[in-house]
C-alpha cells in the first residue's frame, strides 16, 4: 500500500484496472479448472463404481464355492481397463481369493496400493476413496441379503491428471491475453479520470500556496468530476465571503480569551491563597483552642474559647466547601469505592448533630430499615457529607420539632441495592418560587435567610453535584411554615465482607469456653504480639512467638503446632506467601490450621487469604470473645479458666476523647494473676516502638520510598487500633493507602498530623501505666 500510495492517479488508475481484471481472470480460471476436475473424478467415481458392481454378481458364485480359479477369471476382465491398477476379490474373513495387478504397476507403487485400507462406513455396500496416485473402491459381495465377501479395485489417476495439465494450458494462454486487453481499456480511461483531477490539484495547490481565493477550477464535465470542480469553487467563494467576518469575529474573541483566561487565573490564584495562606493558620488556631479548651479555664475564659472555636470551625467549614465545588466544577472529585458500615455513618452524622440540635431543643432522629444491607461498597465520606449537609441544614432551618434521616432499600441479592434516603425536617421551610434555584450555586431561599441564618449558599449545590456523581438524583418537597423533604436514591453494591459475618455473630451471646493447645503467632509488631499472647493464654493455649513471614515459616517446619495466627503484612516475607510455603511443604500430609490477622479492609482480602491456603480469617482490632469463637472450630475445648475481675479506673474526659476506653479494657481483661501488668507493657511498647516509626515514615516521605512509607503507617496503624487510638489508626490507614497507591500530594499535611495526634495519645496513654514512668520519648 505505500508504493501504491506514491504512484501518480494515472499510474494508479492503470494498476487498478490492470490488478482487478487479472484478478478476477485468475479467479475464474480458478474455478473453472476446479470444476472441470471435480467433474472428472464424479466420472471416474461413477464408473469405477459401476465396474465393482458389474463384477459384483459373478464373484459372488467364485466366493459361495471358495474357487480361487473362477475368481481369478472374473478379474480377469480388468485388463481391458487401463485405468485398473489393481483388484482383489476377498473373502468374508478378509482374505484375498482371487488378485489382479496390471502389469505397469511398479512394485513399489504396488506395496503402497496394498497398504492403503478404505474404511468402509457403518451398514454401506460401497465404500470409495480418493488416495494420493490412485482411487480405492469397494463393493460388498452379497448372498441371501448377506455379505460374503468384498470386490477391491485400485484405479490410477491418469484422467484427473490429464484434466488438471489441459486446464493450466489453457490458463497459460488466457491470462495473458487478458492482462494485454485491460492495460490497453486502463491506458484510454485514465486520460477521461486523470485530466480534470490534475486540473483540479493543480488549482488546489495554487490556492493553498498562493492564498488566492478568487482562482476558479476549469469544468470539463457535467458528471461527478464536474460536480466536484464547481462545489470546490462554491467553496472558495464562501471562504471568500467568511474571511471577512472571521476578521471581525477573531477580534472579538480575542478580547473575551482573555477576559477569560484572566478571570479563571484570578479564580485560581484565589483559591491558591485560600488554601495555603488561610487553611494553614486556621488549623493551628483551631488547634491551641482546642489545647485551650481541655486545659484549666474559668467559665468566662472557657466561653470565649468555644465563641473562637465555633467561629473557626464555621469558617473551616466555608472553606471545605469553596475548594470542594471548585473540585466538582473542574472534574477533579473522583468518589472512592471501598466498603464501609451504613449504621455507622448514620451514628456519626446524628454525634455531630446532636450538640446544636440540643441546643436548640430539637431531636435528631435516625432510622435504618433492618432489611436493608449495613455493608456496602461506595464512597462513604461523601455519603456522610451529603448527609451531614441535609441535617445540618435541617437543623440550622428549625426552631422546634425534629429533624429525621431515614434510609431504607429495594432489590438486593446480587444486583445493586436502589439506597433511599429521606432527610426531612419541621423547620421555615422554602418558599415556592426558590425551589427551581435551591440547588443553585451561591443560593439561598432569600437574602433574609443568609443574614439571619448564614451559610455560604454552596452546601446544597455541593451535594447536588455528589448524588449526581454517584448516579443518582436529589429532589425537595417543601411548605413554608411547615418544613422541607429532601430524598435521593442511589444504586450501592452489597459488600460480602467478613466483617458483616462477625457483626451478626456478635449479637447473639454465646460461651464459647476454654481452648488448648500450641499457637504460632506470626506479628512483626509487638504491641500486637503481646495483645495475642495475652489474649491466647488467657484462653488457655500455649503460644510461641514469630517476628516475620520467614520466621514463621521455618518454625512451622521444625516444630509441631495445633494453629497460626499469622499477619498478613509483614517484613522480609508477607503472611499470605508463608502460608503458601506452609502448605506447599504439608503437600497433604498433616494440615496446620492457619488463621489470617489483617487490618486491611478491603472487599479482596477473604478471597486472598483463601487462595493462600488460610482456613479463617479476622481482621483488627479483635477482642477477646471475637478470637476465641474464630479459633473455637480448631482448637480443642477446655474448661475456661477462672479470670480475675476487670479492673475499672477512671479515665479523664481528655482520655475518652483520644482513646477508646473499650479498647484498653478488653487487654486489661487479659491480665493473668501475678505477673507484671499487661496493659503496662503493652503502652510501653506502643511508646517506644513508634516515634522511631514516625521518623522512618518522615525520612520515607523525604527519599520517595512509598513502600517503606506504608510499611511504616501499616505498623503504626495496626499499633494504635489495639489500644482504642481510633482517630491515630485512621490517620495512618489514609496514610498506608495514599502511600500505597502512590498518592504523595498530601503526605506532607497528614505525617504532621499523625505526630500530633500521637502526642495526645501518648499523653493520655501514660495516664494509663502502672509502675514507674516510662522513659521513652513520645
Amino acid at each position: 500500500m505505500s508504493v501504491l500510495s506514491q504512484l501518480s492517479i494515472r499510474a494508479k488508475v492503470v494498476v487498478m484496472v490492470v490488478g482487478v481484471t487479472s484478478l478476477v481472470l485468475a479467479l475464474a480460471t480458478i474455478v473453472f479448472g476446479v470444476a472441470q476436475v471435480r467433474a472428472q473424478r464424479a466420472v471416474m467415481l461413477s464408473e469405477a463404481t459401476a465396474l465393482a458392481r458389474g463384477l459384483a454378481p459373478d464373484a459372488s458364485t467364485a466366493v459361495l464355492s471358495t474357487d480361487a480359479g473362477a475368481a481369478a477369471e472374473v478379474l480377469s476382465t480388468l485388463g481391458e481397463q487401463p485405468n485398473v491398477l489393481a483388484g482383489w476379490i476377498l473373502d468374508q474373513d478378509g482374505g484375498r481369493l482371487g488378485s489382479y495387478v496390471s502389469p505397469a504397476v511398479a512394485p513399489d507403487v504396488l506395496d503402497g496400493i496394498e497398504r492403503a485400507e478404505p474404511r468402509p462406513q457403518s451398514g454401506e455396500s460401497l465404500t470409495a476413496q480418493f488416495y494420493r496416485g490412485h482411487l480405492a473402491v469397494r463393493f460388498a459381495i452379497r448372498a441371501d441379503d448377506r455379505s460374503v465377501g468384498m470386490v477391491d479395485l485400485r484405479f490410477g489417476l491418469a484422467p484427473l491428471e490429464a484434466t488438471a495439465l489441459r486446464q493450466l494450458s489453457i490458463a497459460a494462454l488466457v491470462l495473458p491475453v487478458g492482462v494485454l486487453l485491460a492495460l490497453l481499456l486502463a491506458l484510454v480511461s485514465q486520460r477521461l479520470l486523470s485530466r480534470p483531477l490534475l486540473s483540479l490539484m493543480r488549482t488546489i495547490d495554487h490556492v493553498s500556496t498562493k492564498g488566492e481565493y478568487g482562482l476558479r477550477a476549469p469544468v470539463f464535465s457535467h458528471d461527478e468530476l464536474g460536480q466536484v470542480a464547481r462545489g470546490f469553487n462554491g467553496m472558495l467563494e464562501q471562504i471568500q465571503e467568511r474571511d471577512a467576518a472571521l476578521e471581525r469575529a477573531m477580534a472579538e474573541l480575542e478580547a473575551a480569551k482573555e477576559a477569560a483566561e484572566s478571570a479563571s487565573a484570578a479564580k485560581s490564584s484565589f483559591l491558591a491563597t485560600m488554601s495555603h495562606e488561610i487553611r494553614t493558620p486556621i488549623s493551628g488556631v483551631l488547634g491551641m483552642t482546642e489545647l485551650l479548651l481541655d486545659s484549666g479555664l474559668n467559665s468566662r475564659q472557657r466561653r470565649l474559647a468555644e465563641s473562637a472555636h465555633r467561629s473557626v470551625v464555621n469558617l473551616l467549614g466555608l472553606i471545605n466547601d469553596v475548594l470542594d465545588f471548585s473540585r466538582i466544577e473542574a472534574g477533579r472529585l473522583e468518589l472512592e469505592a471501598a466498603a464501609f458500615d451504613l449504621q455507622q455513618i448514620l451514628d456519626d452524622v446524628a454525634e455531630v448533630l446532636r450538640t446544636p440540635a440540643a441546643r436548640k431543643g430539637i431531636r435528631v432522629e435516625t432510622y435504618l430499615d433492618p432489611r436493608t444491607p449495613r455493608y456496602l461498597i461506595g464512597d462513604a465520606n461523601r455519603l456522610r457529607q451529603v448527609l451531614l449537609n441535609l441535617a445540618g441544614n435541617g437543623v440550622k432551618f428549625t426552631e422546634q420539632g425534629r429533624v429525621s434521616i431515614r434510609v431504607i432499600s429495594r432489590g438486593g441479592g446480587d444486583d445493586p441495592v436502589l439506597l433511599k434516603c429521606r432527610v426531612q425536617d419541621t423547620g421555615i421551610g422554602i418558599q415556592p418560587d426558590a425551589l427551581a434555584g435551591i440547588f443553585d450555586q451561591f443560593t439561598q431561599a432569600e437574602t433574609s435567610t443568609a443574614r439571619r441564618f448564614g451559610g455560604s449558599g454552596l452546601g446544597l449545590a455541593i451535594a447536588h453535584e455528589l448524588i449526581r456523581l454517584m448516579g443518582g438524583d436529589i429532589q425537595v418537597e417543601s411548605e413554608p411554615g411547615v418544613g422541607s423533604l429532601f430524598r435521593f436514591d442511589i444504586y450501592l453494591r452489597v459488600a460480602p465482607h467478613p466483617e458483616t459475618a462477625l457483626a451478626a455473630e456478635g449479637e447473639t451471646e454465646t460461651d464459647a469456653g476454654g481452648l488448648s493447645g500450641h499457637v504460632l503467632i506470626a506479628e512483626d509488631n509487638l504491641i500486637n504480639q503481646q495483645l495475642a499472647d495475652g489474649m491466647l493464654t488467657r484462653l488457655g493455649c500455649r503460644t510461641t512467638l514469630a517476628a516475620d513471614g520467614r520466621e514463621a515459616y521455618q518454625l512451622a517446619v521444625s516444630e509441631s503446632f495445633d494453629l497460626i495466627l499469622m499477619d498478613c503484612h509483614m517484613p522480609r516475607l508477607d503472611g499470605l506467601d508463608a502460608a503458601r510455603l506452609i502448605r506447599a511443604w504439608e503437600d497433604g500430609k498433616h494440615h496446620v490450621p492457619i488463621v489470617a490477622v489483617t487490618a486491611d479492609v478491603q472487599t479482596e482480602t477473604a478471597e486472598k487469604c483463601k487462595d493462600a491456603g488460610m482456613d479463617a480469617y479476622i481482621s483488627k482490632p479483635y477482642t477477646n470473645e471475637q478470637l476465641s469463637r474464630v479459633l473455637a472450630d480448631f482448637l480443642p475445648h477446655d474448661a475456661r479458666p477462672e479470670v480475675a475481675p476487670d479492673r475499672i479506673q477512671a479515665t479523664s474526659g481528655q482520655d475518652r476523647a483520644v482513646i477508646d476506653r473499650s479498647a484498653l479494657e478488653e487487654i486489661r481483661a487479659l491480665q493473668s494473676e501475678g505477673e507484671a501488668d499487661l496493659l503496662t507493657r503493652v503502652i510501653d511498647l506502643f511508646l517506644a516502638d513508634t516515634p522511631p516509626m514516625l521518623a522512618q515514615a518522615r525520612d520515607a516521605l523525604a527519599s520517595g520510598d512509598m513502600q517503606v512509607l506504608r510499611s511504616a503507617a501499616h505498623r503504626i496503624k495496626s499499633a494504635a487500633s489495639n489500644l482504642g487510638a481510633v482517630a491515630l489508626s485512621r490517620q495512618c490507614a489514609e496514610l498506608e493507602r495514599r502511600a500505597d497507591a502512590g498518592q504523595g500530594s498530601d503526605e506532607d499535611r497528614l505525617i504532621p498530623e499523625i505526630e500530633a495526634e500521637y502526642q495526645r495519645v501518648a499523653e493520655a496513654l501514660r495516664r494509663e501505666r502502672v509502675g514507674p514512668p516510662h522513659a521513652a520519648s513520645g
